[in-house]
């Protein structure tokens, strides 16, 4: 059973919704949460993977120590202790040939650490870390390039030469924005490369799970909004709101209707909420996005092996970035049992058409071309495809995102999708369901 009544309705429990339940029960407030799906999480769910033999993740998501909201929300939940932080900013990369090379910064306060950073990186002669500081120069003096260009137009008036953009500039675009320089937003880029390479160092360290994400951020953040006084229902699907006098008056569930008392937030991917208030609001950037795809590959192996880092790139390959799955300190990664890595495939407009069985041995193939004792071994394979993974980050797109506030007086908009200043994230999610919590708590006040 529902309620047939709410003053706090959340539409939606992924990372957003319940980042603004959290808030609202720490307010004192009981939320319902609706959500459409068997469980809560979103794109950082988690389910049971029979073939693997173990709980996967619908793609490998990892967190930076500049996503101060997101970790900030893990600290509520008690759930930072499921993951392992780096100190500082320490990137690898391998390509067949280049080899290992790494982006390392020293415990420098900023910009001097990203400078001793960039001067280092080993695969640049000697004007290509000059070219490299001068990027860095860009970004420290704070002014961004203009809205409608690309990566790649701001690289090339930044002196930025076709190596830096093969090696560093452009995997760590794939990586942020989930877009290739050649079309991603500019604009965001910048911002996100200053907040996480300008910030303390400390902002640059990787966040890596050690658990499933349905352990670390969905089940712990229900159980917290259950224990304290809120509900999510899950399996009900929203089909339409009541929309009268500028306010959402009512939510009509496949569970039937509830009476919205006081104020609603809706937490749901961009498309959705598009067929429930339109044509009633007919704003011109909301409903046109586009959406950019992500492959997953999990593989299996049936002997150990380790990556040289628990994260890798592979700039000059199809799977961007290997990590290990789960805590490093499993005996399964360590020798008893088979290595468990996966692929990530950023702005995969191609590679989602691939079948599965070439996709898992493309990356098999670049595996094995990084850790050679794993050829002629046949590993368990996982495709995960999400075509709809993130809104893209072209330039019209990002500077078209709507804020949370809505022409309904009591309706707010939350969601990796809305304009949040950051790509489509587990951060931009937290803060935008944060944020909008924040102005319904006003509105109740």
């Amino acid at each position: 059973m529902i309620p047939v009544a709410s003053d706090c309705v959340i539409l939606g429990a992924g990372a957003a919704g319940l980042a603004a339940a959290v808030r609202l029960v720490q307010a004192g407030r009981r939320p319902l949460i609706l959500e459409a799906a068997p469980r809560p999480g979103g794109r950082v769910r988690s389910h049971a993977d029979s073939l693997l033999g173990e709980e996967l993740d619908n793609g490998p998501h990892l967190l930076v120590g500049a996503c101060r909201e997101a970790l900030d929300l893990l600290k509520i939940l008690d759930t930072q202790r499921l993951m392992t932080a780096a100190a500082g900013l320490a990137l690898a990369w391998w390509t067949p040939d280049a080899g290992h090379y790494r982006l390392q910064a020293p415990a420098w306060p900023a910009p001097w650490h990203l400078a001793a950073a960039l001067w280092r990186f080993s695969p640049l002669s000697v004007r290509e870390r000059l070219s490299a500081l001068r990027l860095g120069l860009a970004l420290a003096r704070g002014r961004g390039p203009p809205p409608d260009w690309t990566v790649t137009q701001w690289l090339q008036a930044t002196g930025q030469t076709p190596t830096l953009l093969r090696r560093l500039w452009g995997p760590l675009c794939l990586a942020l924005l989930n877009e290739p320089p050649a079309s991603a937003s500019a604009l965001l880029y910048h911002a996100v490369l200053g907040r996480i390479l300008l910030g303390p160092p400390d902002h640059a360290g990787q966040w890596l799970p050690r658990a499933p994400w349905s352990r670390i951020l969905a089940d712990p953040a229900m159980a917290f909004v259950v224990q304290r006084g809120g509900a999510v229902a899950c399996r009900v699907r929203v089909s339409a709101l009541e929309l009268q006098d500028g306010r959402v008056t009512g939510v009509m569930t496949s569970r039937g209707p509830i009476c919205a008392t006081g104020v609603v937030i809706s937490a749901l991917p961009e498309r959705a909420l598009v067929r429930l208030v339109s044509p009633w609001w007919r704003r011109p950037e909301t409903g046109t996005a586009v959406e950019s795809p992500i492959v997953s590959v999990h593989l299996r192996y049936p002997v150990p092996g380790r990556l040289p880092a628990p994260l890798v790139g592979l700039p000059a390959g199809v799977s961007q970035w290997l990590v290990e799955r789960g805590d490093p300190a499993d005996s399964d990664l360590l020798g008893s049992g088979g290595a468990r890595l996966s692929a990530v495939i950023s702005a995969a407009y191609r590679e989602i058409h691939w079948p599965s069985r070439r996709l898992i041995d493309t990356v098999h193939g670049e595996v094995t071309a990084l850790l050679p004792h794993l050829a002629g071994t046949a590993p368990l394979g996982r495709v995960l495809r999400e075509w709809r993974a993130t809104r893209a980050a072209w330039p019209d797109q990002a500077t078209t995102r709507p804020g949370p506030v809505t022409p309904w007086a009591n309706l707010w908009l939350a969601g990796d999708w809305t304009a949040t200043g950051l790509p489509a994230t587990i951060e931009g999610a937290v803060a935008s369901g944060r944020r909008a919590a924040g102005l319904a708590l006003e509105r109740l006040s």
